[in-house]
């Protein structure tokens, strides 16, 4: 079976390739899940007292590099602003501004800034001031203080005079927020008004309006910023879900209580933070959401420092809740695919040594696909990236070689650095999988798959019957569950592998034995929608060609029950799988009875040596293909000796 992808496939893989090559190596460490925000007495200023708010794009704790910002060829004047809409500012109209925060990325530039804000970016200043910047973050008093006004938007920004191909203006990258707009060397239209660019695909810049909290009035505010939670669980019961959650107050927060509202029913849970989330400053925070019902949910952050929110933080979710009788009922394997690709040095390395030394103990109760890009091992036109990408919601940045995913869906035990992706970053290294394998492991489940697959009369095909159950009244109303089927070969040798110390070379560097590869993929990666009978049985026919290149006694059939891609990229979950192997075919037992004769991995050996295998007609025949009848086994190393006759 031969696979074909186009040129321009290729070059997309070629990049891709090496973005993985450029970033896997650093990364282990920060696929570990970060800690959760622990608990400290609340600290509460006075009404007397001044707290500091930064109100922007970007985020108070971001960090500035050096030389990693905007530029112009030539020297120019350019403008720099960022757009505040209502939704960002309407908690803090009525509160006192004095000062910008501006970030500056030349180390040996200072640089002259006349800073600005209005309400529209032909509008009048509002509020202006002037001041001098170097590298990182600074902050400069405006010439007169002002009071945020009740308006739909304010644009904050600054004039500055750049020196040609000096990277001044700071951007934060990839970040995917709209406007942030720069003013190329002045550019006017023709009524004479200044041409603002928004530049949301080249990043955020870094400026914040400092707003004073000087009657206390801002107090106790936050935003959820994201959210991953585990979209199955058992009904009633809390599951712990990681909230990134910004302190936009002026006081540190320690409590927080959680709301998650299904329709009419609602459960609440304040959690004591073990230590405070600093005004400004971003943390992950474990708190639990409650299963409810299966369907679509919010997740409300309803007080803050055990004062009720007015207008709570809200974000959608969606659930699957399984009923404790009915999970009982059922056994969870999950799916842990691996990505790699032969142009890639580092699957080798990082396959044997670091993601085998895990899973190697996992073998029995998890199923394991190796996914083949842009390779002889990629299947239709490459699945898998296509895959990948769609669970990277379509950016190709976020993709990475050689990765993992578990179930195809998120898991708190791998808390992403990158946002919005299931993948693990990087390899870990031996024993940092195992708390993700486990917890996956306890995942509930309410449907069951298994697979038969036998032969037809002359071993020329597989025949794959698949049957199982859903449990009714659990999935989502109008919503099917699909299936996928693969035909998969373990111990398959391959010539064209690159190896990490002929990572500068053209040509493969030796043989490599792959654990498991995809030989055919029997539906599509997301499967056909699921047909149920009354009962919720289901049962399927698929049939294999049998190759001359596969090794009958290495195949093997997985079949996985999975959420199809009308889901978003973190909630396409697996709901169960199963393995089973390909039995070998009738008639090895006679051949293996034969005088000098012996079979192994499916390979014919005459007297120890390797041997052929030909019909009466003279044609070449695999051993295990070949069917009841009369066959001549032939010496390799010893064309003169004469064939065993051999019947079978």
């Amino acid at each position: 079976m031969k696979n074909y992808y186009t040129q321009t496939l290729s070059f997309v893989l070629f990049l891709l390739c090496a973005v993985g090559v450029a970033r896997a190596q650093h990364v282990w460490q920060n696929s570990l899940p970060q800690p959760a925000a622990a608990a400290a007495p609340v600290v509460r200023a006075s009404d007397s007292s001044e707290g500091k708010i930064y109100l922007g794009h970007c985020k108070y704790s971001d960090y500035i590099y050096p030389w990693d910002g905007l530029s112009q060829s030539t020297d120019c004047r350019v403008g720099v602003a960022v757009k505040l809409t209502r939704d960002m500012f309407k908690d803090y109209i009525g509160g006192e501004v004095k000062s910008l925060r501006i970030g500056w990325d030349e180390q040996d530039e200072k640089g002259e800034l006349e800073m600005f804000v209005r309400t529209s970016f032909d509008g009048e200043n509002i509020a202006s001031g002037e001041g001098m910047v170097a590298f990182g973050w600074n902050e400069l008093n405006l010439l007169e203080g002002f009071t945020i006004p009740d308006v739909d938007e304010l644009v904050v920004g600054y004039y500055t005079d750049l020196k040609a191909n000096l990277c001044c203006i700071p951007k934060f990258y990839p970040q995917d927020v709209d406007n942030s707009c720069f003013l190329y060397s002045g550019e006017t239209d023709t009524q004479g008004k200044e041409i603002w660019h928004d530049l949301k695909s080249l990043g955020t810049m870094a400026i914040m309006l400092v707003v004073h909290d000087t009657k206390g009035q801002f107090h106790d505010l936050a935003a959820v910023d994201d959210l991953r939670y585990e979209h199955i669980g058992k009904k009633g019961e809390a599951s712990a879900a990681i909230f990134t959650i910004t302190n936009r107050g002026s006081n540190p927060i320690s409590s927080l209580e959680m709301t998650t509202v299904q329709g009419e029913a609602s459960a609440s849970n304040e959690v004591k933070l073990s230590s405070s989330i600093l005004p400004a400053e971003s943390k992950r925070v474990t708190l639990p959401l409650t299963y409810l019902a299966s369907g679509a949910a919010q997740a409300r952050l309803t007080k803050v420092n055990g004062n009720a929110v007015a207008d709570p933080v809200t974000k959608d979710v969606s659930f699957i809740a399984v009923p404790s009788e009915v999970a009982a009922n059922y056994v969870f394997r999950p799916t842990v695919e691996f990505y790699g690709s032969e142009n890639s040095y580092m699957v080798p390395t990082y396959f044997d040594d670091y993601f085998m030394a895990d899973f190697q103990n996992y073998t029995d109760r998890m199923t394991l696909i190796n996914q083949h890009l842009d390779d002889q091992f990629m299947t239709g036109k490459n699945d898998a990236l296509y895959a990948m990408l769609s669970l990277c919601a379509g950016d190709s940045m976020k993709v990475f070689l050689p990765n993992l995913s578990i179930d195809r869906t998120d898991y708190l035990n791998n808390v992403s650095p990158v946002a919005g992706t299931p993948f693990l970053y990087g390899i870990p290294y031996p024993g940092m999988a195992t708390g993700m394998y486990d917890a996956a492991l306890q995942r509930p489940t309410f449907a069951s798959v298994s697979v038969v697959p036998t032969w037809n009369e002359d071993n020329s095909k597989i025949l794959i019957d698949v049957t199982g159950d859903v449990a009714p009244g659990v999935m989502p109303e109008g919503e099917n569950l699909n299936l996928t089927v693969y035909l998969m070969e373990k111990e398959v040798v391959s010539d064209s592998q690159k190896f990490w110390d002929d990572k500068e070379g053209e040509l493969p560097a030796s043989t490599y034995t792959h654990y498991n590869v995809i030989r055919e993929l029997l539906n599509s990666y997301w499967g056909k929608a699921l047909t149920l009978e009354a009962d919720g049985s289901f049962s399927k026919h698929f049939e294999a060609r049998m190759y001359d290149d596969y090794n009958p006694a290495n195949l093997s059939v997985i079949a996985i029950i999975n959420r199809g891609p009308k889901n978003d990229n973190l909630s396409r979950e697996i709901i169960n799988s199963t393995e089973a192997a390909v039995p070998v075919p009738a008639g090895i037992e006679s051949l293996e009875m034969a005088r000098g004769l012996e079979v192994r991995d499916g390979e014919a050996f005459l007297d120890g040596a390797p041997a052929e295998v030909y019909d009466l007609a003279g044609q070449r025949v695999q051993l295990l293909r070949g069917g009841h009848g009369v066959y001549l086994v032939k010496s390799k190393v010893r064309p003169e000796a004469p064939a065993l006759k051999v019947a079978f």
